[in-house]
């Protein structure tokens, strides 16, 4: 259940994204003496925080029985939508970052929780979990591992999709990862993450794209590549931007250095993981300068088996 308890409290739905974004709204007043049902519906068009249900009288309980939010746009290009929960102008989020699709929505009914429907109407995640969810790795697994290590090339960022993300929310990702040749003059060094749609080519050995990819998050890993071990990174996304359930996930590195770069490696058997990696050598993307922004990764060359990253949601 949603309560809106005080004259201070609202709920908004955040659009990150111009376009004709519906909204429907059913809520129930209740006081000491009365009950009394109510709707409300409009439509942003706009990147905008709209208050869509406004806050109730003094003395009185708001209930939020049913949210219906709709990208009822003509683009292609998905409306990123969250909802979130005002009170006296500190914000609450009770929705991810979530990306919608012409004709796809976002429902909430009292009792069920969160629902994102397809055009169709059809379920393509809902918020219930039944029971825990383990601790998982994502990564494709490698018919070989190679023996060769990966030199990073100047400012150009290596990616590598690790799959799609859980079917629930998350806010922070554990890498995994080695540097193998330690890196000497580092300017700076980050890791990202980045989720959207990923198109692969005509087979699994030509190029990979990410399209409407967006960053959610990042980590300073400038330190770690001086060091040629293990590491261990924790990449939390910014406020608003949880990674929604069921989107496809890149982690990208990048860095610049004035002397020699690091090297990163697949050719580790006790790191049991390897992935498809492709080395963007032309298109450079530094994450912290890409957080919350809509860019493009764009596979070029072949695909290979190459930087090791483990992935724990």
């Amino acid at each position: 259940m949603i309560l809106l308890t005080n004259t201070t409290e609202t709920l908004n739905v955040d659009t990150l994204t111009a376009g004709k974004i519906d909204y429907t709204t059913y809520y129930a007043d209740h006081t000491s003496t009365t009950f009394t049902s109510s709707a409300n519906q409009g439509t942003v068009s706009a990147i905008a925080s709209s208050a869509f249900v406004a806050a109730p009288p003094a003395s009185t309980q708001r209930q939020v029985k049913m949210i219906l939010i709709t990208n009822r746009d003509t683009s292609p290009t998905a409306q990123t939508v969250f909802v979130k929960k005002s009170v006296a102008g500190t914000d609450t989020y009770l929705t991810a970052n979530t990306p919608l699709g012409t004709g796809e929505s976002l429902e909430y009914l009292e009792r069920r929780g969160w629902k994102f429907l397809n055009r169709q109407g059809g379920v393509k995640y809902q918020s219930a979990i039944a029971g825990p969810v383990p601790t998982i790795s994502l990564g494709p697994l490698a018919a070989n591992m190679l023996t060769t290590t990966r030199a990073h090339v100047n400012v150009a960022c290596w990616g590598l999709y690790v799959g799609k993300s859980p079917r629930y929310p998350v806010t922070q990702l554990n890498v995994r990862w080695r540097a193998t040749v330690a890196a000497v003059g580092t300017t700076w060094a980050e890791m990202g993450v980045y989720v959207g749609t990923s198109q692969h080519g005509a087979n699994a050995t030509t190029t990979m794209a990410m399209v409407q990819a967006r960053c959610v998050g990042y980590a300073d890993v400038s330190a770690n590549v001086a060091l040629a071990v293990a590491h261990y990174t924790t990449i939390n996304t910014m406020t608003g931007y949880a990674i929604p359930p069921n989107e496809d996930v890149w982690i990208v590195f990048n860095s610049e250095f004035a002397t020699s770069g690091c090297s990163l490696s697949a050719s580790m058997h006790d790191d049991l993981v390897s992935g498809t990696v492709t080395n963007v050598t032309i298109i450079s993307r530094r994450p912290s300068v890409d957080l919350g922004q809509a860019v493009g990764l764009q596979g070029l060359g072949t695909l290979s088996v190459g930087p090791t990253f483990m992935v724990y949601w």
